[in-house]
């Protein structure tokens, strides 16, 4: 147990949670339940796990930023104004993380693919013929 992935699986498989701060101190809950090695690990390989969770925010980040930037052309294809904009923007944020990459992948191919073919002519579907009861996400 000495790669932080490694360390910081160990302790999520056993219920912990591990947090960074802005400040980059690491919050272990619940603290009280950590045993020496684990403490010892954290102590001793603390550079490497918050850069490592760093690294995870800013991936997570980078993620999150294309999947609304995905939603949005969604939102230009449907012809969607500032309110169903603003639901998209909330419901791509509240998306699970596990869940962003399929839904950015169903964004990209649905909707790149329809702009490419609005620019080459082949327009096949206007932007009133909307669905009935479609919700924000198409």
């Amino acid at each position: 147990m000495t790669d932080p992935q490694s360390i910081l699986s160990d302790l999520w498989a056993q219920g912990f949670t591990v947090d960074l701060t802005e400040d980059r101190r690491l919050l272990v809950h619940p603290a009280s339940s950590l045993h020496d090695r684990q403490r010892e690990a954290l102590r001793t390989h603390k550079r490497e796990i918050v850069s490592y969770l760093e690294a995870c925010q800013a991936a997570s980040k980078r993620l999150q930023d294309e999947l609304i930037h995905a939603a949005m052309r969604a939102c230009d294809y449907w012809g969607d104004g500032p309110e169903q904009r603003k639901e998209m923007r909330h419901d791509c944020i509240n998306t699970p993380d596990e869940l962003k990459p399929q839904l950015l992948q169903h964004f990209q191919a649905t909707y790149c693919e329809a702009e490419r073919g609005n620019r080459a002519g082949n327009q096949s579907t206007s932007f009133n013929q909307r669905p009935i009861g479609q919700g924000a996400f198409r």
